[in-house]
């Protein structure tokens, strides 16, 4: 005998059974897409850490030499003391030249910590950097960063460069200090010239200093020293062009205070 109760019961079993099935089926599709996005995240993720990575490695290495800085000290064994100031520059600052024979462009570059030196940003036209020692050893630059804020100013990776390496001022030099930039005008030979600290500027919302040391191009990336007690400190970058507005100091990157701003 038909009974109509227990067919609409069996009815509403099915239909349950039905949107049970159904809720079971989303939340699978569900989990399933939240595990492809996670996924996706983490592999977006780690490609963005790694095609990043030589620049979170350079971003260490400028947060550690700022604080070599701000300590006022290098980060390895110091230049001799018993060297002459000349002397000093002299063992400090490299010429840089490029890999590539066509390419005949070249700079200086100032040694502050192992397999690290400072040139200036616009050095980076010369293709395939290498930074030539006075024996004729080269150390390839395998990368480069510069300055964030505009400055004409790069830090330099080459494995295998060793110290000595520049010493870092206590104080900010002075108007009338004495003052020696070593580097390779022409790219000719290392020179070290003398003269003085003239002043300093504020040019596009960074900090010069003015010197009447004789640079020239070449010497783009060398060093500008202050000498106190016999001993050299390098207070900043030469980039070998005039000052705008000026008709005779040179125009050179302050790098003395950067540990300290």
């Amino acid at each position: 005998m038909f009974d109509p109760i227990e067919k609409e019961v069996t009815e509403q079993k099915e239909l349950a059974k039905s949107i049970w099935n159904s809720f079971l089926t989303g939340m699978k599709d569900r989990i399933a897409s939240v595990k492809e996005t996670i996924v996706a995240t983490v592999a977006s993720g780690l490609d963005w850490v790694m095609t990043r990575l030589p620049w979170i490695i350079l971003g260490v290495v400028v947060a550690i030499f700022l604080a070599i800085l701000a300590a006022g000290r290098t980060y390895a064994a110091p230049l001799p003391e018993t060297l002459t100031p000349e002397a000093q520059v002299r063992a400090v600052v490299h010429k840089v030249v490029s890999a590539d024979p066509m390419d005949t462009g070249s700079c200086s570059a100032v040694t502050i910590a192992p397999n690290t030196a400072l040139t200036a940003a616009h050095c980076s036209a010369i293709s395939k950097m290498t930074i030539e020692m006075d024996n004729g050893v080269r150390y390839p630059v395998v990368a480069w960063m510069a300055a964030m804020n505009g400055q004409d100013l790069m830090l330099l990776m080459a494995p295998g460069l060793s110290c000595p390496c520049a010493k870092a001022p206590a104080y900010k030099a002075q108007a009338d200090e004495p003052a020696l930039a070593g580097g390779y005008p022409w790219g000719l030979a290392k020179f070290v010239t003398h003269g003085s600290i003239q002043g300093r500027i504020m040019y596009e919302s960074s900090e010069y200093v003015l010197t009447d040391t004789p640079i020239a191009p070449g010497n783009s990336g060398g060093g500008l020293f202050v000498v106190r007690d016999g001993v050299a400190y390098l207070i900043g970058i030469t980039v070998a062009y005039y000052a705008p507005g000026y008709s005779g100091p040179y125009l050179v990157v302050v790098v003395e205070e950067l540990g300290r701003k």
